[in-house]
């Protein structure tokens, strides 16, 4: 069964989640690969910039749903899937999406790279739900929105029952 959790944190803790995670994804090396998902449109020009500055991999989100999200996409643009490989840029990189949108960072078996672009197709909730289905997941998302007077945001985590130990550690469960 998989576990969720919801935590408050300072959001320099973030930061320290993040190195933390990109240097477990180095060391389980092929084993898993990390997916950042940008939930909120953006323009491409936006994503464009992401690919020059962090050298990551973007594949833009097309969810079948009617004309409305057509207009949408004209209009305010797209969500993406950002494919990372240098695990080293997961503090920033995440830090310069979250600026910008809702994001969710996603640790997943590497044989599940092939079904990235099928994700691609769906809407922002089926994509969270597809990946979940992958016993080695790690989900880590912050909601910033959430943050207190004291400065405080929630860590919205869910792990798979087979989540290598390097991922558990690394966001603080065991």
């Amino acid at each position: 069964m998989n576990s969720h959790l919801v935590r408050s944190c300072r959001l320099e803790e973030v930061h320290n989640v993040l190195e933390a995670i990109g240097r477990a994804l180095d060391g389980l090396g092929d084993q898993s690969v990390c997916v950042l998902h940008c939930m909120q449109p953006h323009r491409s020009s936006f994503y464009h910039q992401l690919e020059r500055d962090f050298g990551v991999s973007i594949l833009l989100c097309h969810p079948h749903d009617g004309i409305k999200a057509v207009i949408g996409k004209i209009a305010l643009g797209v969500s993406a899937l950002i494919v990372i490989d240098q695990y080293g840029t997961l503090p920033s990189l995440f830090s310069r999406v979250g600026e910008q949108a809702t994001a969710a960072l996603y640790a997943i078996n590497r044989s599940l790279l092939a079904v990235v672009p099928d994700l691609a197709r769906l809407n922002v909730s089926e994509i969270a739900e597809v990946i979940k289905e992958d016993p080695a997941h790690l989900v880590y998302q912050v909601d910033e929105d959430a943050a207190g007077e004291d400065g405080r945001v929630l860590e919205v985590l869910s792990i798979g029952v087979e989540c290598p130990q390097a991922l558990r550690e690394a966001v603080g469960v065991s």
